[in-house]
């Protein structure tokens, strides 16, 4: 059976200063956020902006599946905004008012007429409102608050006459025992099946820590991320559910994160322990250490599975942690080096939709234009023939260009 689709991308605008939130279909639609109020002259740049690219089919493409339209959109937490309105200079006020910023994002959401809503930064205090207003389109929803005194949280809201909730769950990367898992970041990855069908798609929505000192505590984030997807999506070797990650995960496409993401593996000997970038084999001072990775005790392997996932796929005996170390129970397989290897891996084959553009574009703007909110799917071409789940994607609405912002 071929799960063929269609890929659309968008991304949204949230009228938040600081970062265009984006929408992704299996077709994609791109939108903007501006430091700036939003006058008649300035809605006609962003209609400007937000352009439809097909993308040319491949030969093999010839009978297309159902079209999914995802969408992620950082809508920017008013409690935050009025945190930091530093961030803000240069708005009028009433642009930044809640009241305001929700008529028009309401506008926003239901005109987009997608599948699937991956938002950031939602308010528990507005949920119940915002989910009464989809629901009259037909969106039900999984939600995830951040750990702590966090006000703020992601929510996927999915179209129910098309999609079945499967089965989810809520990622907490806080780990009150682990020293560097101290941040109150969160994800939500779910498994969804066509309406009266069993063809099933994985879609995941996160926010990553934003400190950009933390390339380490973002790859950790990452991996713990990539490993309940990874359990998710697994059918068989080299053979994945179809993959939507979506976010805002706070590195643009310079970090060594990034690549992780994108090249499935990453070398983490001889880097600074921070910014995860090499440097010089002598200067062991600031070198990443194993004990800077995941503890063994957490059960996440180098290669970004579970352990316990490991050992039904490879059909070992008895796994289990003592004293943190992991201890293996069989004759014919070692896993002495999927812990604290400082070679990290994934089996996910993801392709940033917009990698054509990488360098060119920008979803946010703080001191300068970054290109941080991103989407990535299991691309097509990166799978094996024997992947039996694929996707295509077909279109995208265009990211604004520094050249192009509004001034």
């Amino acid at each position: 059976m071929i799960f063929k689709v269609s890929l659309r991308l968008f991304t949204l605008t949230g009228l938040r200063n600081r970062k265009p939130g984006k929408l992704l279909p299996f077709r994609t639609m791109a939108s903007y956020n501006s430091r700036h109020p939003q006058s008649t002259s300035k809605q006609n740049v962003l209609s400007d902006i937000r352009k439809e690219k097909r993308i040319p089919l491949d030969s093999n493409y010839t009978k297309p599946g159902p079209e999914v339209k995802i969408m992620s959109y950082n809508i920017l937490s008013q409690v935050l905004l009025e945190k930091h309105t530093e961030l803000y200079i240069g708005n009028n006020r009433k642009y930044l008012e809640w009241e305001y910023r929700k008529q028009l994002l309401y506008k926003e959401l239901r005109d987009s007429n997608v599948d699937f809503l991956c938002l950031q930064e939602v308010e528990e205090e507005i949920l119940a409102d915002l989910a009464m207003y989809l629901s009259t389109y037909g969106y039900k929803y999984v939600y995830k608050k951040r750990t702590s005194f966090n006000v703020d949280g992601c929510a996927l809201f999915y179209l129910e006459k098309k999609f079945n909730l499967h089965s989810y769950s809520c990622l907490e990367f806080f780990k009150p025992d682990v020293q560097q898992l101290d941040r109150h970041n969160i994800a939500i990855v779910a498994t969804f099946s066509l309406a009266n069908s069993d063809r099933q798609v994985v879609v995941a929505t996160t926010h990553i820590l934003f400190n950009q000192k933390r390339q380490d505590i973002k790859l950790m984030q990452i991996q713990m991320l990539f490993t309940e997807v990874d359990r998710q999506a697994f059918i068989s070797e080299d053979n994945y559910r179809p993959i939507l990650i979506t976010g805002d995960f706070n590195f643009n496409e310079t970090s060594p994160v990034y690549s992780f993401i994108t090249e499935g593996h990453i070398d983490l000997n001889y880097v600074n322990k921070r910014s995860l970038l090499p440097m010089d084999r002598q200067d062991t001072r600031y070198h990443l250490r194993s004990t800077d990775l995941l503890p063994p005790v957490l059960g996440i392997t180098d290669q970004c599975s579970y352990v316990k996932e490991f050992g039904k796929r490879n059909n070992l005996n008895t796994l289990y942690l003592r004293n943190e170390e992991l201890v293996e129970e069989t004759t014919n397989q070692t896993i002495a080096n999927m812990f604290l290897s400082k070679q990290l891996s994934h089996n996910l084959k993801l392709s940033n939709v917009f990698e054509t553009e990488v360098g060119q574009v920008a979803s946010t703007y703080h001191d300068e234009w970054r290109y941080v909110d991103f989407i990535f799917y299991n691309k097509k071409n990166k799978c094996p023939v024997k992947n039996e789940y694929k996707l295509q994607l077909v279109s995208y609405v265009t990211l604004p260009t520094p050249l192009k912002s509004l001034n």
